[in-house]
């Protein structure tokens, strides 16, 4: 794998400072999605990649980052990943895809309705699936070895939703 792409202290007070500051502009807007990668790409001084390249969502250097924002309830942070409708219901390519991920996941959740901004790194290994999925009614699962379990949902385009541990996970501010 190659060499991940490391938040230093003040990249995550400029997220802070900045996530503050679009919050005194939406107080009651959670910052997700295009927003959050904007900020977290000016306080890294990356560059947003636009729409939604493969595996990542900006570019700082020779790193290739993905922004998440999830929540975090009762000790788990949950977030979302690629829609996998191409792959409908080819489970060898579905775990393909999901084990060539090796961009490094800055999740910048919040606690279940609140505006408490945390701010993790996650090792895409965290992520990877086993090869067997499990069915729970219209679902697909699997708890992989780092005890993530990892959920398709073919009503939601078959999106990926990881459910992580939150003592697996590295660097929280």
């Amino acid at each position: 794998m190659a060499q991940r792409y490391k938040l230093s202290t003040k990249d995550k007070a400029r997220i802070q400072s900045l996530l503050k500051k679009y919050h005194k502009l939406f107080p009651n807007l959670k910052c997700k999605g295009e927003c959050l990668e904007h900020i977290v790409a000016k306080a890294i001084g990356g560059e947003g990649l636009g729409g939604h390249n493969k595996h990542s969502d900006i570019k700082i250097k020779n790193y290739f980052i993905q922004i998440k924002s999830g929540e975090i309830n009762k000790g788990i942070l949950t977030i979302s990943g690629h829609r996998l409708t191409r792959f409908r219901n080819n489970f060898s390519k579905i775990n393909q895809f999901l084990s060539s991920i090796e961009s490094v996941i800055i999740s910048v959740p919040t606690k279940k309705k609140t505006f408490n901004y945390l701010i993790y790194e996650i090792d895409p290994c965290l992520l990877k699936p086993l090869k067997l999925w499990n069915k729970k009614g219209k679902s697909f699962y699997q708890i992989n070895k780092k005890n993530v379990k990892l959920t398709i949902h073919p009503s939601m385009s078959w999106q990926v939703w990881w459910k992580i541990p939150i003592e697996n996970l590295e660097n929280k501010i």
